[in-house]
Order: structure tokens, then sequence, then C-alpha cells
């Protein structure tokens, strides 16, 4: 049996996997990104799922760069895209790595990920 057949008509998303997954596989990677524990939320089944990346926590920190590098690259590409998203993009991205380059002054021992790369 072909397992890439048998998994078609499923939601990737919903299948059994670690954060990476679960974010490279969300079909609203910024859906993954935002709070999920706002007050005056319905308690229903999207507010029970578990939290996969904590505001603040260096993963998230990975994730919301890794994602605003995305669509920059996608506006920058698509020449038709609206100049003041891609602006307030940029400008979201160069905050957070204001706050890592802050972070890295205050605390001697705490490393900008190598990973991270400036817009």
């Amino acid at each position: 049996m072909d397992t890439l057949s048998a998994l078609s008509s499923l939601d990737g998303s919903r299948l059994p996997c670690g954060v990476l997954e679960e974010f490279v596989l969300a079909l609203d990677r910024n859906a993954v990104l935002t709070d999920e524990n706002k007050e005056n939320e319905k308690n229903d089944n999207e507010d029970k799922k578990k939290k996969l990346l904590v505001p603040g926590s260096s993963e998230h920190t990975y994730y919301r760069l890794l994602q605003l590098s995305n669509e920059i690259g996608q506006m920058v590409l698509d020449k038709s895209s609206d100049s003041q998203k891609l602006e307030t993009s940029i400008k979201a991205f160069d905050k957070i790595v204001a706050g890592l380059e802050e972070k890295a002054k205050q605390d001697s021992s705490y490393e900008i990920p190598s990973d991270v790369v400036k817009c």
C-alpha cells in the first residue's frame, strides 16, 4: 500500500507530531504562533488544544522570525504585494531581532542563534 496516497486525504496538521511538524504542516502558521489562552474565548476543542509554543520562549521567537522571514521573502518576490504590509513585517522582524540584541547586551552568556538573519 502506498503510504503517501493513504495520507493524502488526511489533514497533515492533525497527525501526531512534534512542534516543527505542527508548524510546517499548519494551514495557518500564524495561528500556531498566537497566544491561545486569551480571555473571553469560548471553551471549545480548539481552546483545549495544547499550546505548542509559549510566547517569549526561544522556540516561539525562532518560529516567529522564521515565519516573518518567509512572509517577507514571498512579498519581495511578489512585486504586486502590499508595500505597507511588507514594511510592517520588516519592522516586526527588526523589533524581535533588536530585542534579542538587547538581551545579548544585558546577559553576556546569551548568544543570538546563528540562524537568525537580519532582513
